[in-house]
């Protein structure tokens, strides 16, 4: 401030916390990591499926169904994570989820049997997946390809050498006679890489003649009960 000579006699601070200012930058630069993060997963992804639909073994149109089915499980898995924010899911829903998306009026001969389980989302979207690839299975050749055959998925929370782990079985019964298969297809692959690889998991498929089990066994991390 000054007098009416020009001569300064006094100091006029204004002060303003930013706090909270810094603190909102903060979180949108998380955010914008974290959008770029989920983007470029879901794009490997996407890449991988298309990769594996369009081989030119099966015929064009069956191709895209395929490719287009996968698409639409990964779609009904992120809509479930955007209803939850993205963060922490129930395995239920997961499961009923992606049940749902493939086998339609056939879901209601699946069941689900086990405590409450969170996943994060990257392990809530790998199951969606292996999900899908075991009902869809399930439609065309399994249990849920006649008028008689149910699928049980059943999981618990054990300990093995003292560490949690979840331990999950998928049971088909009731179905036509199951012929183990001479090769491995894309959907048993991604049963059995995705999960290892994303929950550092145990997989194992038993091609049992009364119906098709899968079981997993892994490390909670990733999940919690």
């Amino acid at each position: 401030m000054y007098r009416a000579d020009g001569e300064a006699f006094g100091l006029h601070v204004v002060g303003r916390d930013v706090t909270e200012r810094k603190r909102a930058g903060e979180r949108q630069q998380l955010l914008i990591s974290e959008l770029n993060h989920r983007v470029k997963n879901t794009l490997a992804i996407i890449q991988a499926l298309a990769q594996q639909s369009f081989k030119g073994v099966l015929p064009p149109d069956t191709e895209r169904a395929s490719f287009e089915a996968r698409l639409a499980t990964l779609a009904a898995a992120h809509n479930l994570l955007t209803r939850q924010s993205w963060e922490s899911v129930s395995l239920e829903d997961v499961v009923q989820t992606a049940v749902g998306a493939v086998c339609g009026a056939e879901a209601q001969r699946h069941r689900t049997e086990g405590p409450e389980v969170t996943l994060t989302p990257q392990v809530a979207v790998s199951i969606a997946m292996v999900f899908h690839e075991l009902c869809t299975n399930a439609v065309k050749y399994g249990a849920l390809s006649t008028g008689r055959g149910t699928v049980t998925t059943r999981w618990e929370i054990g300990r093995t050498q003292g560490e949690p782990r979840l331990k999950l079985h998928w049971i088909e019964e009731g179905g036509p006679p199951v012929v183990p298969p001479e090769r491995k297809g894309f959907g048993t692959r991604m049963i059995q890489r995705a999960l290892a690889a994303d929950l550092d998991a145990q997989v194992e498929l038993d091609f049992r003649r009364d119906g098709l089990i899968c079981r997993l066994d892994a490390p909670l991390p990733g999940v919690a009960a």
